[in-house]
Parts: C-alpha cells; structure tokens; sequence
C-alpha cells in the first residue's frame, strides 16, 4: 500500500495502567489507546501505526517515537489542530507533545539509530514517587555503580541480563545523583528485552554488596551466570529516540 503522507508523533506517557506499548487483544495499551482515537478521527482513511519500540507493562516514556502513515489527505487544517483533536480524546495518561510531517520513508521503528533510557532509583521510601522509582532500602554505593555502569559501554552479548540474546553497541552508561535518587542512564543502538532493566538490577546488587564488579564483568563476557535480577518497571522512562 502506498501512503501520501507521513506524520512523526513524539509522546509521553505514564505507562502504569498499561501493559506497554504494542496493541494487544483484552488488555489496554498505548497504542490501543491511539488507535480507539484514530478510528474516530481518521473514519474512512487507510492508515498505519507504528512505534519506535515495545515497552513492558508499567514502563513510562518522555520523548516516544510513533509515525502515522495515511494514504487519504488528512481532513484537519494543520497539524497542530490535528495534535489537539488527538490530546482531547485520548486517555489522560498519554500526551501527544509534538507532530511533523516527515518524509515517506521514515519509519518510528526501522529509521531509529539510537535510544536512551533513563532508570530512577529512590535510596528510601517515598509514597508520592511511587510506581515512578524503585525504592531501596539498603545502603547504595554509588562508586561501585559507578563502577559497573563503566563496563557496560562498547560492545557486548547481553543475554546474561536480558530475556533474550543478542548483541548490542552501548555508546554511553552512567549514573548521576539527584537529591535522594540515583539515575541511570544509557544510550544504545539497540536493546533486548528486560535488558536495562536487568542491568539496573545487577548493578544494584553490586552496590547494595550482594554481587562484586568483578563478577558483574564475567556477566558481560558470558564467563559466569548469575541469578538474574529484573528491576521493576515502574523505575524505566524512554527518554530519547534519535534519528
């Protein structure tokens, strides 16, 4: 099917209530939510959606790539109207922040070099940032995450800290401090599923002295197996997709 027109979306959500980003049968998704609006808003125009990953249920997004392929014109003026029509009818967990008008061939998920993910770690409890941050309780040391997060750039076989195997080029990996938090972040060509979160988790097992750097690293080479550890996704935001 050739399409006329082609659309760039970047969203945010709060992905709590959602069991991630690809549509699925019976239970709500972001891009379920969208497509409910683009069959009242796009009635009687042939038209594609996609998006520039998957997420796991409860994973959140700051910057969300989606491109939106019509075959038929757009009936709105403008763009912007478009973007308005969209945020007034979608759920309130999900905000459409930019649209613009792209080339044919681009694609949210194929034309993607890079993606960032930011992790938020809460040393302490803290009921309003709830289902935003992991809580820890256990004392953090953050050189060693420091530490880790070092190895993790280059290339590497993460299937020591994903659900699935595969390789993956990290350019960039580190942790900053904000206040009582730690935040995690990372910048690759592409990741496997569960892997940041697995990372995370392996580094906090480092820091909290359960697991040594050492030990990690034999992660990373595939020299030795450790019991993985998946930190929650409550904690993981898509903070940027470059193209």
């Amino acid at each position: 099917m050739d399409f006329l027109r082609n659309f760039k979306l970047v969203v945010e959500f709060k992905g709590s209530k959602f069991h991630g980003w690809q549509i699925q049968s019976n239970v709500p998704t972001v891009q379920g939510e969208f497509i409910k609006v683009f069959d009242i808003l796009l009635k009687g125009i042939d038209y594609k959606f996609y998006g520039c990953s998957r997420t796991d249920a409860g994973v959140h997004a700051i910057n969300y790539v989606a491109s939106l392929h019509l075959r038929n014109n757009l009936k709105f003026d403008d763009v912007e109207k478009f973007r308005k029509a969209i945020n007034s009818l979608i759920s309130r967990d999900i905000y459409v922040k930019k649209i613009e008008e792209v080339s044919p061939g681009f694609h949210a998920r194929k034309s993607a070099k890079y993606k960032i993910y930011k992790y938020r770690v809460l040393k302490g409890f803290s009921p309003l940032r709830r289902g935003f941050v992991w809580e820890i309780a256990k004392d953090i040391d953050f050189a060693k995450l420091e530490e880790a997060a070092k190895l993790i750039v280059g290339k590497h076989d993460f299937s020591y800290f994903s659900l699935e195997e595969g390789e993956c080029f990290i350019y960039e990996s580190f942790w900053r401090k904000s206040g009582d938090e730690f935040h995690f972040y990372i910048k690759g060509n592409r990741f496997l599923w569960k892997m940041v979160r697995g990372l995370v988790g392996m580094m906090i097992r480092v820091a909290t002295g359960k697991m040594k750097v050492g030990d990690f690293l034999k992660m990373l080479r595939k020299e030795k197996k450790e019991n993985l550890i998946i930190a929650p996704p409550c904690g993981l935001y898509l903070l940027e997709v470059g193209y």
